[in-house]
């Protein structure tokens, strides 16, 4: 049975994921469509704008093939998640294409269904050179 501290503690998370969800990404967009803004923005769930950085936009260019630019949807969005025992990883969010490629980013190559997770060491390298491309979430739950 839970306790009135529980429940609250409960409740403090459940009312900070909300707002943390609102910054998370409402539309996605195509690598070929952003490419093409004169300034590329991604609008978020609570009406603001975020800013994706051309240079980075770039990068995208030159490791992603250009026949999968229409395929591909920015930004790309990941779910951290870690286990009792300490380890950690990143889930790959979105479709196949999203997969692939983060698998061509992090790997260069290129599989049928692309990556499901990452880890930690990988998604600091995408971080490093994709910062305005990522998104990342939190797994809870309550035991």
């Amino acid at each position: 049975m839970e306790n009135k501290v529980q429940r609250s503690l409960k409740e403090r998370v459940r009312r900070d994921l909300r707002t943390l969800r609102a910054y998370w990404p409402s539309e996605y967009f195509s690598i070929s469509q952003l490419i093409n803004e004169e300034l590329p923005l991604i609008p978020l769930s609570c009406g603001d704008l975020h800013e994706v950085d051309k240079e980075q936009l770039r990068k995208i260019k030159e490791h992603i093939p250009e026949h999968l630019w229409d395929l591909v949807k920015l930004p790309f969005t990941f779910r951290y998640e870690k286990d009792r025992d300490g380890r950690s990883w990143y889930v790959v969010l979105g479709d196949r294409w999203q997969k692939r490629a983060v698998e061509l980013l992090v790997h260069g190559k290129l599989s049928s269904e692309g990556v499901e997770r990452i880890d930690v060491e990988d998604f600091k390298k995408l971080i490093r050179d994709f910062s305005t491309l990522i998104f990342v979430s939190i797994s809870t739950s309550f035991s």
